[in-house]
């Protein structure tokens, strides 16, 4: 899929045109994706205790003095928005420095999946080094690597904290988490300047409000941009059909023709935002938490009729040349002291036992912040995608490309 989004802009989170996933949590998330759940095949032995899947032997892990690390834009504390670190040494990347001896490149390279694919993939194809040893990746995009041979599987020896991994947590997209662990998950959702629209909105249909004409941003991606549009609709992400996606996929294309939309967006929406050059977008959740530090102003709000939801993971490249590394930040984050100091900044919820007890002792208004701590009224609107063939996930995507190609 072509990316909309300009090279200057630190940013998505997540296209692809291959690959499937679905996710369930228990902890903090279990309500709201209870509904996704699937059960994995029982272990026994050794193995079971260290999260479940059975270990292989293999020689020892690749090793390098410096561990490059590709993720997205606020998706890390002690971070700008530029990607350069903020003066100090309380943060997770320094922390992990001082801790294991081992220096971090830390880069904000992933804008979106598809985008992020297109790179690496022309090196992990030949089985030659892609630039990144750790990498942070949808679902989707995860099972899409996978299948290609492209991801290391993780020694479980060399993570022992894997044992803080959710026990509770199901998911179709790497059974058994063989080649990742879980970063953290979130949803989309509508962001929005309180001051220039000037009343609060609840439902989908203001993106589509003439009011606010050429003063929207939608997402490019086909997963996160028509997940709302086919819930309100009346189809949803869960069940979706060629022939729903075409009509989400008309909706908006529709609007477009008339100028409703500004653009349509990878993670640079929040770019558009806090210029004033748009002042309603689709959104992930735990971005506007951050966001709100420049322009109190933002709101952020999970529409009626409902939205899509996505896990992001930490993977390690087959062809790192640190995956010692990698590993041992894994571990390192897998601390739940460790995860709650990184989830303080991020906001979004993630899978690693113990870390809101923590956080609760750190940030205790983040800790029962409803973007962390999900509410009920707020899961019971969200839906995950379904497994999508690969045919239906090419037919898919083409369907609203044609659609943001047309008016990017």
């Amino acid at each position: 899929m072509t990316s909309t989004q300009s090279g200057s802009s630190p940013l998505s989170r997540r296209t692809v045109l291959a690959g499937t996933g679905t996710l369930l949590a228990g902890g903090a998330l279990a309500q709201m994706l209870a509904a996704c759940s699937k059960t994995e095949p029982s272990v026994s032995g050794p193995a079971a205790s260290a999260g479940g899947t059975t270990q292989v032997p293999r020689t020892a892990l690749s090793s390098a003095a410096t561990l490059r690390f590709a993720n997205w834009s606020l998706y890390m504390d002690g971070i700008d928005e530029s990607g350069a670190r903020i003066p100090g040494d309380k943060s997770t990347l320094p922390l992990f420095e001082k801790a294991t001896g081992q220096k971090v490149d830390y880069r904000q390279d992933v804008n979106d999946n598809a985008e992020f694919f297109e790179k690496v993939n022309p090196s992990l194809e030949a089985g030659k080094d892609c630039g990144y040893d750790l990498m942070v990746l949808t679902d989707y995009m995860v099972a899409k690597m996978i299948g290609l041979g492209y991801l290391l599987e993780l020694d479980r020896s060399a993570i022992p904290n894997i044992k803080n991994l959710d026990p509770d947590l199901k998911q179709t997209f790497d059974p058994g988490n063989k080649f990742s662990l879980p970063w953290v998950s979130g949803w989309v959702g509508i962001a929005y300047d309180r001051k220039k629209v000037g009343k609060e909105i609840d439902s989908t249909s203001a993106l589509f409000d003439p009011e606010y004409k050429g003063k929207v941003t939608l997402f490019s991606d086909m997963r996160d941009g028509l997940g709302m549009i086919l819930l309100s609709g009346g189809s949803s992400p869960a069940t979706a059909k060629k022939q729903d996606v075409d009509k989400a996929a008309a909706t908006v294309g529709a609007a477009a023709a008339t100028g409703q939309f500004a653009r349509f967006t990878g993670n640079d929406y929040k770019d558009d935002l806090l210029k004033g050059e748009v002042i309603m977008s689709q959104a992930y959740s735990g971005d506007v938490a951050q966001l709100q530090e420049t322009n109190p102003d933002l709101a952020f709000v999970v529409p009626k009729e409902g939205s899509s939801r996505f896990i992001d993971n930490l993977v390690i490249a087959k062809t790192a040349a640190d995956a010692k590394g990698a590993h041992q930040f894994m571990d390192f984050v897998y601390d739940p002291v460790n995860m709650a100091r990184i989830i303080a900044t991020l906001q979004y919820p993630t899978f690693v036992k113990g870390y809101l007890k923590e956080l609760q002792a750190i940030a205790p208004d983040i800790a029962s912040s409803p973007l962390v701590d999900v509410p009920k009224d707020v899961s019971d609107r969200l839906a995950t995608w379904r497994p999508l063939k690969a045919q239906e996930e090419i037919a898919y995507a083409a369907a609203y490309e044609v659609v943001t190609s047309a008016n990017s």
